[in-house]
Formats: C-alpha cells, structure tokens, sequence
C-alpha cells in the first residue's frame, strides 16, 4: 500500500453504514476507567498513524480510552471489548458504473485511510495479542506478511476474525480450527496454500466463512456440511480441482437447510450437475432452500443444468457464466421459470456454449437486474417480451448469432444503464424509442447489420457517456439534437 495503513479494525461486530467510517462515541453507561496497560497500547498505535482529519483527537495521554472516539469499553470489566477505526474496502467495479465513477468512488477511499507505516512490510503488532478481551479482530486491507502468528491462538473470545486482504502465505493453523466460538472468519485474498483440515467441522458456530483469492488445494471436507449455522461459503479462486457432484454431495447435511451464499467460483472445477440419463447426481444442489445467491462461473463444468435449479425459490443470484452446458437456452429459462420468475435479479449465462433461440418466456422474470448472454451461440430475433423487465439496469447479449430487428417498445426499459450488443446480426433502423432510455450510459451495437438514418431521438440520451454504433449501415447527417450528448467521453467517429 506504498507507505500507507489501509485500516485497522478491532471490534466485537461490523455494522455496514453508509458513510465510509463507523466510529462510536465510546460513553459507556458505567463509570469504569481504563486499564492503563490497554491505553498505552493504544496510544503507541496512534503515534504511528496519519490522522489528517484529526479524527483521533480525543485520545490524549492523560484521558479514559473507554470515552476516546472509536473506543468501547466492558461496563464491568473496563476491558476495551470494541475498537472502531475502519474504512470501507476499495470499490468494487460494477458494470453499470462509468469509469469516471469507479475512479472517484477509489479516490474518496483513499482519502479515507489512516495512513503511516508503522505496519508496513511487518508481523502483526505484538501489543494486539494483549486485547485478549476482543470478540472481534479485523486487520483486512493492509500489508500484513508471513505466517498467520500462532501469538493469535490464545484470542479465544474471538467470534470475528478478518485476515482478509493481506499476504499471508502459511497454511490454515490446526489451532483455527478449535475456535468455537467463531462466527465469521474471512482470510479471503492472501496467500494461503495447503488443504483445508477437515477439522474445520469444529467451528460449529460458524456464520460465515470466506477462504476466496488464495491457493489453497485439495478437496472441500466433507465436514462442511455439518456446520448448521454456515450461511456463507466463499472459496472461490483456488485450486479445488474436485468434482462439483462430490462437493454438493458433502452439502447435503445440515448446512443444506440455511446456507444462504454459495460461492465456488473460478476453482477448477469438474463434471456434471446431471447423469447423461438426465437424472440429478446429486440432490443438493436441490435441497438448498434458502440459497439466495449460487455462484460456479469460471469451472469446467459440463452437461445440462438441473431443473431442481428452478425449484430455489428463494434465489436471487446465478452465476454459471465461463462452463460448458451447451444446452438451449429457451430449456434453461423454461426450467427457471415457476417460483424465480418474480424474484430473480442476476442471471449470468455468459461464455457457457449456449445456443437455440430466446423464446418469450423471458419475459416473466420481472425483478432482473442484470441479465448476461454474451459468448454464446444464441440466435434468432430478440423477443418483445424483454421490454417487461422494468428493472433491467445492465443488458449484455454480445458475441452470438442474434437477427432480427429490435423491438420497437425498447424504450420501455427506463432503468437501462448499460447495453451491449455488438458482434451480432441485427438489422433494419433504430427504434425511435431508444430515446426514452433515459439511465442509459453505455450503449454499444458495433459490428451489426443496423441500417438506416441516425436517429433524432438519441439527443434525448442526456447521461449517455459511450456511444459506439461503428460498422453497421447508418447514414445520413447528424442530428443537431446530438448537440445534447454533453456527458460523452467516447464516441464512435466512424458513425458521427
């Protein structure tokens, strides 16, 4: 982080506001002062950081750290049991944000950190491991280096421990795994490597555990099924190299009936979520109920999707993107089509060697967000049943073999704010309509068959920032109305 402390959290729970630092006032209703050992800790740490917003200004040398800024104190014990300094993580790109957005949204975070380097290129501080008093321990975004300490197995209070966005490049301890009073246990993006001990089947109060962005190995234990509070796994981008059948098998125990977030994403994954007879190998991709969002883009996944898939009625996510399904889409959709239709808000398809036609079932997915076909092998005209979608912010069906002219109620999609069509055979002019999408930002149907003039109402595009229609058949002059466009960064000069 080039000098920097991106932040240091402590605290016994993460409560997402929306501003970009929680800060508490500290007060507790008892009079318990302190314990000196406690303060002095603290203000070393402080020494050691830029404050430029002097946030920090109520930690005096002489004060009570159980009434500081950010500080909580034990109303018996005077331990400090919260300490809360944190900054948001960095954003995270979204494909309905303009660059200009992201790069601000990045700018304001890093006007947000504490910065100094008293951490940098360093070991854990030795002076945290005297907190013993903390349940919850957040050093994500920093530089931290090395082996996780073996110092942190004596914190056995914790029931929050964030390691996440470091460089961490040990094994998972066998001591993590007697932590029983864990709930949430991130150490997502480092540099973890081995298995993981199917000791894990010891944190039995587990909430949530995210072990994504390392290198980790090996195979998924089968004792991850038995955790019955887990209502996140996250272990995506690692080195799994396991058949997903196998690993759906394993989620078949408890952990079926409230695992809310499944994440398996970009792990080498292998085989079919079905027999070549089409029966379901296994049945547990269907019993996970209260799945909310599923995720296996970026595998090697294979064969047809399953139609219990369609049977989740409470999901909201579908990442499958990056597999080999090489299955009808009109079949996928049909088969999601009962209980999701009023519910599902992502549907991510992309680069999965899909083909047929979209059929007007599409339409009956009222709550999408965000809906990915691009890569694929689809044909045929793009159904006047899309314009349904009232919530549609992003629209990606490039790269396949879609025909066709489009449809004329387009314009319908209000909330559009990004629309990519490009590589595709579309043709005939312009709905006159796409003057009405009044969110969208980024528009691109380069290297189609669109004929005809340019067309007046695209002056009314006021936010639109990319505009790219190059080799098609437009013709005539510009409109004066493109006068309008004044939020444009890019256009394509070939058309204008």
């Amino acid at each position: 982080m080039e000098g920097s402390l991106g932040f240091l959290f402590l605290t016994f729970l993460i409560i997402p506001l929306p501003h970009f630092f929680i800060f508490c006032t500290g007060h507790t209703h008892s009079q318990v002062r302190c314990i000196d050992t406690e303060r002095r800790a603290l203000l070393t740490f402080k020494q050691h950081l830029i404050d430029p917003s002097n946030r920090l200004s109520s930690w005096t040398a002489d004060g009570d750290c159980c009434h500081w800024v950010g500080v909580v104190c034990h109303n018996l014990t005077a331990h400090v049991h919260q300490l809360h300094l944190r900054t948001f993580p960095p954003p995270v790109w979204d494909d309905s944000m303009t660059d200009e957005q992201y790069w601000a949204q990045e700018e304001a975070y890093e006007r947000s950190w504490f910065g100094g380097n008293y951490f940098e290129n360093t070991l854990i501080p030795s002076w945290i491991f005297g907190l013993r008093n903390l349940v919850s321990l957040d050093l994500s975004y920093n530089d931290f280096q090395g082996p996780i300490l073996v110092d942190l197995q004596n914190m056995t209070s914790l029931r929050h421990l964030d390691l996440s966005e470091n460089h961490f490049n040990s094994s998972i301890p066998n001591w993590l795994y007697s932590f029983s009073h864990i709930e949430f246990l991130n150490l997502g993006s480092n540099n973890l490597q081995g298995t993981i001990s199917s000791a894990i089947g010891n944190l039995t109060s587990a909430i949530s555990i995210d072990l994504s962005y390392n290198q980790l190995g090996g195979k998924l234990p089968r004792s991850l099924g038995n955790l019955c509070n887990l209502r996140e796994i996250i272990v995506s981008y690692n080195k799994w190299s396991q058949e997903i059948s196998e690993i759906l098998e394993s989620l078949s125990g408890c952990v079926s009936n409230r695992l809310e977030i499944l994440d398996l994403s970009y792990s080498q994954l292998h085989g079919h979520l079905m027999d070549e007879l089409g029966g379901t190998i296994s049945s547990a991709i269907g019993n996970l109920t209260s799945a909310i969002s599923i995720d296996l883009s970026g595998n090697e996944l294979g064969g047809k999707l399953p139609r219990s898939l369609g049977n989740l009625c409470n999901l909201r996510e579908i990442r499958l993107s990056s597999n080999k399904w090489s299955q009808e889409i009109s079949e996928i959709l049909e088969s999601l089509s009962g209980c999701l239709s009023d519910r599902l808000e992502i549907l991510d398809l992309s680069e999965s060697q899909l083909h047929g036609h979209l059929l007007d079932e599409l339409g009956v997915f009222k709550n999408l967000i965000q809906l990915s076909f691009q890569d694929n092998s689809i044909s045929g005209p793009i159904p006047v049943s899309l314009a349904n979608l009232p919530s549609l912010t992003y629209l990606d069906f490039s790269n396949n073999h879609i025909n066709g002219t489009l449809p004329q109620n387009f314009g319908q999609l209000k909330n559009l704010v990004k629309l990519v069509l490009r590589n595709n055979s579309i043709s005939s002019p312009l709905p006159v309509s796409f003057g009405n999408l009044s969110s969208l930002t980024y528009l691109e149907l380069r290297n189609n068959s669109i004929s005809g003039p340019r067309p007046v109402s695209f002056g009314n595009l006021s936010s639109l920032t990319y505009l790219d229609l190059g080799n098609n058949s437009i013709s005539g002059p510009r409109p004066v109305s493109f006068g309008n466009l004044s939020s444009l960064t890019y256009l394509d000069f070939e058309c204008f």
